[in-house]
């Protein structure tokens, strides 16, 4: 996910960043359409390296099918899944190299899902994993930064 960030004027210990990216979906015996999706998160700096993350995933809603069984055969479509991701996760941020901050993270993420349209049933699940994250921040000027991070977390719903 990319996004460009508004950097306190006065040095704060918070950070308020939105952030869009791509989704990618993957299950064993399910095809599901990738998508956008978009990101509210709170971060705490606890020291100079240490900070702490709390991120708000908006609800995307992802076409599921069943794969065609042979070559040339066709999909089946099953409805849709509704997924919202929220996570908590714990940051190390290495000394800053000029404007450039890497950090590396870890923690917590739930994940929401709900079906729609399915033809069995409409359900609906909650899921806990443990999430990792990589990125860094770019201070573009003194009051807005530009970041980048990738974020995973292996979400196993009963389905």
């Amino acid at each position: 996910m990319a996004v460009i960030t508004q950097a306190p004027a006065v040095e704060s210990p918070w950070t308020l960043r939105a952030r869009g990216g791509q989704r990618e979906i993957r299950h064993d015996s399910l095809s599901a359409e990738n998508g956008w999706t978009a990101e509210l998160a709170i971060e705490r700096r606890i020291n100079q390296h240490l900070a702490a993350e709390l991120a708000f995933g908006f609800p995307q809603e992802h076409a599921l099918w069943q794969p065609a069984g042979l070559p040339g055969g066709t999909e089946t479509p099953l409805g849709d899944l509704r997924l919202s991701s929220h996570f908590l996760t714990f940051k190390y941020n290495f000394a800053s190299a000029g404007h450039l901050q890497p950090y590396l993270g870890a923690g917590l993420n739930y994940t929401r899902l709900d079906s729609r349209d399915l033809a069995t049933d409409d359900w609906s699940r909650g899921n806990w994993a443990v999430a990792s994250q990589a990125g860094f921040d770019v201070a573009v000027s003194k009051h807005w930064l530009f970041n980048a991070e990738i974020k995973y977390s292996r979400v196993r719903p009963d389905m």
